[in-house]
């Protein structure tokens, strides 16, 4: 059995926040081979045949280009050198986010707006990450947990590659407030 050969990539530069969906064209790809990008496997791997696979690729730490290895149990792994470029992703920022108020016992929806929100980002409020809807690159909605009378919470987006926007203080939770 011989081992798999990648020839091309298409395409061949991505986020570094991940979720580019490659077509991997070679031969003796064989079902259930793994594709790794930079040594970090592909949670989504498809092998078409055995000579296309497509592969998704994950979030990584840094920019730059990695190398692209198609694994199976039977042989050796297929590694194609610096194949894939991640390119570095912008960090999000925030605008605005409303309404600034709202009740004790969470479920206030909340609008984040500002600009590159990144697919998988998540909205954090007081540091935890809630429930997040992407509306598009620069809206996000996002439900309050519940929290304490009178107490002032950061919320922030935090995008797949780590990159986190603050805003101080954005909401107050506030008990006159009632479902």
């Amino acid at each position: 059995v011989n081992a798999p050969k990648i020839a091309s990539l298409e395409p061949r530069t991505g986020p570094t926040g991940g979720l580019t969906r490659v077509v991997i064209e070679g031969e003796n790809f064989m079902k259930g081979a793994s594709v790794r990008f930079g040594g970090e496997p592909s949670k989504s791997v498809v092998v078409k045949s055995s000579t296309r696979i497509e592969a998704v690729t994950p979030p990584v730490k840094s920019a730059g280009l990695v190398d692209v290895e198609v694994r199976a149990a039977e042989t050796g792994p297929g590694v194609a050198p610096k194949a894939f470029r991640y390119e570095a992703m912008l960090a999000p920022v925030i605008t605005s986010v409303s309404p600034n108020r709202g009740k004790i016992d969470g479920g206030t929806e909340l609008t984040v707006e500002g600009k590159n929100f990144a697919d998988g980002c998540a909205v954090l409020v007081a540091g935890a990450p809630v429930k997040t809807k992407k509306i598009s690159g620069s809206v996000l909605e996002a439900y309050t947990p519940e929290g304490d009378d009178g107490k002032l919470v950061d919320v922030g987006v935090k995008n797949p590659d780590g990159q986190t926007a603050v805003q101080k203080r954005a909401f107050q939770y506030d008990a006159r407030y009632r479902a």
